[in-house]
């Protein structure tokens, strides 16, 4: 087993540190100017078609044969007489 001297052992882990430095830069050296990321390919969108909108339909005979709904309420046997249904602003924090 051999017995290493202080500089000898400073030596080797410098030695491990220059190579960790060469092997970092080498690797940023290939990654960043050798074999740059691919840019992604920038494509325009295809042209909007026109859209129109035939509204002779609501002046047709089915259209005009509709009925609307009645408004739809809760029987008052449902809730006591002093309770209200919902609250005022619904979005407000509690």
């Amino acid at each position: 087993m051999p017995i290493f001297s202080k500089a000898q052992r400073r030596q080797q882990y410098l030695i491990v540190i220059f190579a960790l430095v060469i092997l970092i830069t080498f690797s940023v050296f290939w990654f960043g100017v050798i074999n740059p990321p691919k840019t992604p390919v920038v494509t325009t969108p295809p042209a909007a078609r026109q859209i129109t909108v035939n509204f002779d339909f609501l002046a047709s005979q089915e259209m005009k044969d509709l009925q609307p709904y009645l408004e739809i309420t809760l029987p008052e046997t449902l809730l006591p007489i002093d309770q209200k249904v919902g609250r005022e602003n619904p979005f407000a924090p509690y």
